[in-house]
């Protein structure tokens, strides 16, 4: 049982490690509140997996290992709510390469230029205006897909 719970740890601690490395490193480079604490959220994963060994023995056991296994994947999902609910994202199509720094310093705001399976996103703020952010993308021969 100890190892199970020791192996099914590592392998959330180390998708904890990639979501706070990608989606917390995002959300601090825009300066999204509480993105500190979502970089380093998966350090929190073995601490909240081995709670239920110092948690008293009065409290059933069922209720102890499930009680922390939610707040295992709190902390794993941790920096995907704050970068989810701190930006907004425009997708957009045309070659983004060394557009980021223009497009910051034209907009005044920190902004992250992404591509995935999706297609290229632009995520910025959410205090920000997104026309803002396709009249800056026209500008630059970027077009917003709406």
């Amino acid at each position: 049982m100890f190892l199970a719970q020791v192996l099914t740890t590592l392998a959330f601690f180390i998708i904890g490690a990639d979501f706070a490395a990608i989606h917390g490193g995002m959300a601090y480079r825009l300066g999204i509140p509480l993105s500190g604490v979502a970089q380093y959220s998966h350090l929190f994963v073995p601490v909240a997996a081995l709670l239920p060994y110092f948690l008293p023995r009065r409290l059933p056991a069922s209720i102890r290992f499930l009680g922390c296994y939610l707040l295992v994947l709190a902390a794993v999902t941790f920096p995907i709510v704050v970068f989810s609910f701190g930006s907004r994202r425009v997708p957009f199509s045309g070659d983004a390469i060394g557009h980021t720094q223009q497009l910051q310093d034209e907009l005044g705001f920190p902004v992250v230029i992404f591509g995935d399976s999706d297609g290229t996103h632009i995520y910025f703020p959410r205090a920000h205006d997104p026309a803002l952010v396709h009249d800056a993308l026209r500008r630059h021969q970027l077009h917003p897909n709406d």
